[in-house]
């Protein structure tokens, strides 16, 4: 494991009134519309998927024994960019047109990998920077610019929720025993701390070169839990609330059914275009014909066994894509169910409680729960049950089955701590479209899941789609879920993305376009910054007369309007945007449609939720607002 922290662009701002053209790091992922199952779906063409490695965003990490590794997009790393290591404020080594100095270099789906000679002592500060000249030019501080940045702690401290209840927390005896201040916190609220061997409001047990620590912990949904050393955070946990306490045995498995809601009804009061998924993965994988029994605990009602999968899987159902077969089960009696179709087993709870079920038959299926499964448990699992084809891991906010022949090869990629980022960036976009699973009413975010499917085939490089994303075997996008650093997950957050769009500002050509305001928030919130995208035909556009510009024919700079609207009033703007939006659809008052009168809507509404009269930020990005929109806009000041 490795400790790991990135640096934290915030919001970028500018003066009150006055939009900028300087954004940070974005990609602009462009995708062909495709149809599934007689559904609307969006796949990131195959050129796309290769863009999502085109960030120049820039992670440090430090091995427990002090090894230091940089990535950067391959890109960079050829470029006349010089990117400079700098350990304990001393010279470590470089890159610069394609050379790593004072380092080794590997290269793999666009992204360099450079591990420094020199290692890292215990709490030293370790930094990557943009450096202007070339090597052996010298080095201004005052000019050079740290994109990430971390302190060698050792192995990476853990944060995890067990049962619900319980926090459990690991640190390197080191960092325990050394006069760092470790703090943590829920939502900035103290939980404890450690300074000098003393740990305080945590009990604590030292276990070799590492030290174990634990106290009972009350939190609400949607809270952040967060680890901090002397200030700098260095390991959170997005709260969002009790795992299924999966269980899984040779012959039988357990687990509790959480109701995660009606998903289409909650898509259409959250606003957002495609459903999320109720399944609870049951823990077993079936064969046509085999038999399974259910059996709920006692006053259960409400409770759907279903079995299968999405999309075709070599091995499984004779490579055929089959919908997913539902049954019924008959209150809290046990059910007894011959399967008509292989697939997985999953149980869905249409009811308001919880409930505890025990599902027998079948084999086992390896799964990885965050919170409840270990890394070395799960690589157990994996071996001490080879039956099952599928493979699952699982988070509070996304769950994805992973076929096993494509999992084992990347199983070092199956981390706390990657998982973790996928709810991270699940629970990031809930908050950008002002959405909560601890809010009530008309803003609560259902506690339905991003599904990920991982079919042998699928469109474009991966897609979204009713009830899952995909992210198959052959598309390139899937290798890098499990391989490429967590915070260059571009691909992963786009299909999250389109299942949030709004509906009503995704007007002719806007599908590829507005999907990647999630995405660039989710960007934002890892703390990622770098040169903005498409600048040269930005500043093409804007060389125009204002009278020439039409946004809707400048396709490359459409992206670049709706970002700058976040950067410039920030996570806030469309939370409030959204809620807007939300409010007006359930009211039954927002009727719109086709592009104009959506363009002219979402001018209006924009201006609301900034409280600014945005029609000179509009007219110069070509949307051209008409006089009754000039007139909505003007009561608010510029």
């Amino acid at each position: 494991m490795t400790s790991r922290i990135l640096t934290r662009a915030g919001a970028r701002r500018c003066a009150a009134g006055a939009l900028t053209l300087s954004l940070g790091a974005t990609l602009l992922v462009a995708g062909g519309q495709t149809a599934m199952a007689a559904e609307p779906s969006h796949a990131v063409s195959t050129a796309a998927a290769s863009a999502t490695a085109t960030t120049d965003a820039v992670s440090v990490s430090v091995d427990a024994d002090g090894t230091v590794r940089y990535r950067m997009t391959e890109a960079l790393f050829r470029s006349a960019q010089r990117v400079m290591l700098r350990v304990g404020g001393g010279y470590a080594g470089e890159t610069y047109k394609g050379v790593a100095y004072y380092s080794r270099v590997s290269i793999a789906d666009g992204v360099a990998t450079v591990t420094a000679t020199r290692k890292a002592a215990f709490g030293q500060r370790v930094e990557v920077q943009r450096v202007a000249g070339r090597p052996g030019g010298g080095y201004n501080a005052s000019t050079a610019s740290t994109v990430a940045s971390t302190v060698m702690y050792g192995a990476a401290p853990t944060l995890q929720v067990v049962g619900g209840r319980t926090l459990k927390v690991t640190m390197p005896r080191a960092l325990f025993e050394s006069a760092h201040k470790v703090r943590v916190t829920v939502d900035g609220g103290y939980v404890g701390s450690t300074v000098k061997g003393v740990s305080y409001y945590m009990g604590h047990r030292r276990q070799g070169d590492t030290v174990a620590l634990q106290r009972t912990l009350k939190y609400a949904p949607d809270e952040t839990l967060e680890m901090t050393v002397d200030g700098t955070v260095i390991a959170h946990v997005d709260l969002a609330g009790p795992g299924p306490q999966l269980t899984v045995e040779k012959a039988s498995s357990s687990l509790t059914v959480i109701p995660r809601g009606d998903a289409e009804a909650d898509r259409k009061r959250e606003n957002r275009w495609f459903r999320h998924s109720v399944l609870e993965p049951a823990g077993r994988y079936v064969t046509a014909g085999q038999k399974i029994t259910v059996t709920p605990a006692e006053g259960a009602s409400g409770l759907k066994v279903a079995i299968g999968q999405y999309g075709p899987h070599t091995g499984i159902n004779g490579g055929a894509s089959k919908a997913l077969s539902y049954v019924s089960v008959p209150g809290d009696r046990p059910l007894t169910i011959t399967a008509p179709i292989d697939g997985l087993v999953s149980l869905v709870n249409t009811s308001a409680a919880a409930t505890r079920v025990s599902v027998s038959g079948g084999v086992a299926v390896p799964s990885f729960v965050l919170g409840e499964t270990t890394e070395a448990q799960f690589k157990s699992d994996l071996a001490a049950f080879p039956e099952s084809p599928l493979t699952v891991v699982e988070g509070r906010r996304l769950v994805a089955a992973f076929q096993r022949r494509f999992l084992v090869p990347r199983l070092a990629g199956v981390t706390v701590g990657r998982v973790q980022s996928w709810d991270d960036a699940v629970a990031r976009i809930d908050r950008t479209y002002g959405l909560s699973v601890s809010e009530t009413g008309l803003n609560r975010k259902s506690l339905a899941r991003v599904f990920m499917a991982n079919p042998d085939t699928g469109a474009g490089g991966a897609s979204a789609t009713q009830d899952h994303v995909t992210f198959q075997v052959n598309g390139g996008v899937a290798n890098q879920v499990l391989t490429q650093a967590i915070d260059n997950q571009w691909g992963l957050w786009h299909e999250i993305g389109h299942t949030y769009q709004t509906p009503q500002y995704r007007w002719s050509g806007m599908t590829e376009v507005t999907v990647n305001i999630a995405s660039h928030s989710v960007l934002e919130g890892f703390g990622v910054s770098g040169p903005p995208s498409h600048q040269p035909e930005v500043d093409e556009f804007m060389a125009l007369p204002e009278e020439q510009r039409d946004f809707n024919t400048a396709k490359k700079i459409q992206l670049r309007m709706f970002e700058q609207l976040f950067d410039q009033y920030g996570i806030g703007f469309y939370a409030k945007l959204s809620r807007l939006y939300r409010e007006r659809v359930d009211a039954g008052t927002l009727k719109v449609s086709g592009t104009v009168a959506m363009q002219q809507y979402f001018m209006v509404t924009a201006g609301e939720a900034s409280g600014h009269n945005l029609t000179a930020f509009f007219s110069k990005w070509g949307l051209k607002p008409d006089a009754e929109t000039k007139a909505a806009l003007a009561k608010y000041p510029n």
